[in-house]
């Protein structure tokens, strides 16, 4: 365990550098951002997804870093929103697709999707009536993001 840290700050610090020594380039932000996710740094890797979208905003990597930092976050509709506004540059590679799908699929596991379920407000952001993510269902079936929370949360539901 020790060992995976070291290697995690060590990888830290040459994304840092490598900013450093490239300042221009989003691919150092973004593997920054990445690295701080793995560290449990949301708030710092948004920040670094941010900046290498500032630089390049059509650089895919760094929108699938915020579409999962959205995600970790608990931002369930802001996530669904976010890949709708950028579904065409993340559907245009199936990698990007695969891994969009991945990093939504990941937060079934988590405590945060559980407590999130639990949660008063889970009701409009769930409910297969009146619900938001239902609303979004309804309009845009071939949002994966949307698809996967809406399973996520009858799996869990076991309905």
């Amino acid at each position: 365990m020790a060992d995976q840290k070291m290697r995690l700050e060590l990888r830290i610090i040459k994304f840092q550098d490598y900013i450093r020594r490239k300042p221009e380039s989003p691919f150092g932000y973004y593997g920054l951002g990445v690295q701080y996710m793995l560290s449990g740094k949301p708030a710092l890797a948004e920040r670094m997804f941010a900046r290498a979208l500032k630089l390049d905003s059509s650089y895919v990597p760094a929108k699938l870093g915020k579409l999962e930092y959205l995600l970790f976050d608990g931002k369930l509709l802001a996530a669904c929103r976010y890949y709708r506004k950028n579904a065409n540059d993340i559907s245009a590679r199936k990698v990007y697709l695969y891994r969009a799908q991945k990093i939504a699929s990941q937060i079934y596991r988590t405590r945060r999707f559980s407590r999130q379920l639990r949660n008063s407000g889970s009701f409009y952001l769930f409910s297969e009536r009146y619900g938001l993510l239902q609303k979004m269902f309804d309009n845009e079936r071939d949002n994966p993001i949307v698809n996967l929370i809406l399973a996520m949360f009858f799996l869990r539901k076991r309905r």
